[in-house]
């Protein structure tokens, strides 16, 4: 990948920001987040506030949904619509 991006998510304001480095140029983007969850799964609603080439996802909106897969993994909605199959490991930065 041409690219390295993480997520900082802030649980106590309810705001993230998403910064993307490629080619030694960092770009970001924040916005606010919700958890969702159902029988079938837990994930993050992060909603921005313009359109942003950061946002990943097949609808072409403002809202981007991460999959919780377990304490420390977030998994990318953006790959059945040919995007990348992104996962997020957790740091403690």
């Amino acid at each position: 990948m041409d690219w390295q991006e993480y997520y900082i998510l802030n649980t106590n304001t309810g705001n993230f920001t998403k910064s993307r480095i490629r080619e030694g140029v960092e770009t970001s983007a924040s916005g606010t987040f919700v958890f969702n969850s159902t029988e079938e799964e837990h994930s993050i609603k992060l909603t921005y506030p313009s359109d942003n080439e950061l946002i990943a996802n097949c609808t072409g909106d403002l809202i981007e949904v991460l999959i919780i897969e377990s304490e420390n993994t977030l998994k990318g909605t953006w790959a059945p619509c040919d995007g990348p199959g992104l996962k997020y490991q957790r740091t403690n930065n």
